[in-house]
């Protein structure tokens, strides 16, 4: 009898602990499986900002290629355009009135004209800096020679420079004074 009396005190004990060491596992799976879910709600706003900041990438990456996608037929056009401008600039003015010649001279402005109105629609600009200040953005300073133009001024225009929208496709080539 003494020892089923032992057994009975030891099943107590054994049952009084049981439910403490059961709240404990509850408590230690809860702190486990919120901690599950703060990792997971992490990642998923990670994910979530890595998709955007993909996204915004994109769209920037998409943007310039649409702006400028037609830069390399836009160079090989510069030097058409300059030879329409040499053509009709270095004309002597005898020819330019002659009755055949003008004529032809007349084709070859109106021929100019139309493919800088090509140049306009496509955001494509000429730039021809004559008495402008020096910008080391725009321009490309060949030599500095003395003058009685203001210093930094660019005298002569070697070469006509090309934009692009905001981006330069050659500087424009000149002489500043010094």
């Amino acid at each position: 009898m003494a020892e089923d009396q032992k057994n009975k005190t030891v099943d107590k004990i054994l049952k009084d602990k049981a439910p403490k060491k059961q709240e404990k596992n509850e408590e230690s799976n809860v702190a486990e499986l919120e901690q599950q879910l703060a990792d997971t709600s992490d990642k998923l706003l990670r994910a979530v900002a890595e998709k955007e900041n993909l996204r915004k990438r994109h769209d920037k990456d998409l943007e310039k290629a649409v702006n400028y996608s037609n830069t390399e037929f836009a160079k090989d056009l510069m030097e058409v355009m300059e030879n329409f401008h040499r053509a009709v600039d270095n004309t002597p003015e005898e020819l330019q009135n002659h009755p055949e010649f003008g004529a032809i001279l007349k084709g070859i402005e109106l021929t100019k004209t139309s493919l800088d109105g090509v140049f306009s629609k496509h955001h494509i600009s000429r730039l021809y800096p004559l008495g402008e200040k020096f910008d080391h953005h725009i321009h490309q300073a060949v030599k500095q020679v003395e003058s009685d133009e203001e210093s930094g001024t660019v005298i002569e225009v070697l070469q006509a420079g090309y934009n692009i929208k905001d981006r330069v496709l050659r500087p424009a080539m000149v002489v500043v004074a010094a």
